[in-house]
């Protein structure tokens, strides 16, 4: 396994832990009105019905926050490099926009302080979502050797 991977899952771990201690979790909530829209345009049938399951799922993920993100470093060290940056990536993305939305919606309630900002973790869980989107681009993906090539 490429080092850089190595580092990748240890940092992916730490930050994990980070967003599981801190509880930060996202949402995709709002995709989920899509096959509905879909609906109303004249839409229907099988197609709409497995986008709802794959909404739900994606959302599953998406909600279990810091335990997708361990969920993507488990499967980087099996080597599903794709699978595992990509769950990483959903797990870390999404708390980390959940993170700016809440920080909107206490910029527009006028409570954003340094107090209140480090009392509700928030501070902590910053470090671990934007530590976990590095973890998942220093994933790489090792090329198979071809010993056809030279060198």
């Amino acid at each position: 396994m490429l080092k850089r991977n190595v580092a990748a899952i240890v940092l992916g771990l730490v930050s994990a832990l980070i967003l599981i201690v801190t509880n930060t979790v996202g949402s995709l909530g709002f995709l989920l009105e899509i096959p509905g829209i879909l609906v109303n345009f004249g839409l229907s049938g099988v197609l709409v019905e497995v986008l709802v399951y794959v909404l739900l799922g994606l959302n599953f993920l998406a909600m279990l926050g810091g335990w997708t993100v361990v969920l993507g470093c488990l499967l980087i060290l099996l080597r599903r490099y794709n699978i595992g940056a990509f769950l990483m990536s959903l797990g870390a993305g999404l708390s980390l926009l959940a993170l700016i939305w809440n920080l909107a919606q206490m910029w527009i309630a006028s409570t954003l302080t340094v107090v209140e900002f480090l009392n509700r973790f928030q501070g902590i869980a910053w470090a671990g979502a934007i530590m976990s989107v590095i973890a998942q681009e220093l994933v790489k993906i090792p090329r198979p050797k071809n010993d056809d090539e030279p060198g």
